[in-house]
């Protein structure tokens, strides 16, 4: 009977651990690299995937958030241009955001989507 008992209490502990994941809890997508474009103004950083055109706020792990902004408007001039990169980053998703974490890019276009 304390074998069974036993067997019970494990089992119950095993799936409710496997189970019980937070929804709230971001998914991590990892580092891998992409193309698109990094766009900031008033403050904030967005990157849009080429491939699904779906939009990431912007984290740098290596860079401060502000020193990122000042490199930009150095290269773009002014806020709200497209500068075409490349990035490494992990994405992450949840129900409210998705980021993306930059660990290195590349500026590859300075005007971005194909404007002249």
């Amino acid at each position: 009977m304390k074998q069974l008992f036993y067997s019970l209490c494990i089992i119950f502990c095993y799936v409710s651990c496997s189970t019980n994941t937070n929804q709230n809890e971001p998914k991590k997508i990892i580092l891998n690299t992409y193309t698109g474009w990094w766009v900031y103004g008033e403050g904030e950083h967005i990157f849009k995937d080429s491939e699904t055109l779906e939009e990431w706020e912007v984290f740098f792990i290596n860079d401060d958030k502000k020193d990122m902004g000042a490199l930009y408007l150095e290269v773009a001039q002014m806020e709200y241009v497209a500068l075409e990169c490349t990035i490494e980053a992990s994405l992450f998703q949840n129900e409210n955001k998705k980021i993306v974490e930059i660990a290195n890019f590349k500026i590859t276009y300075i005007e971005g989507c194909g404007d002249n």
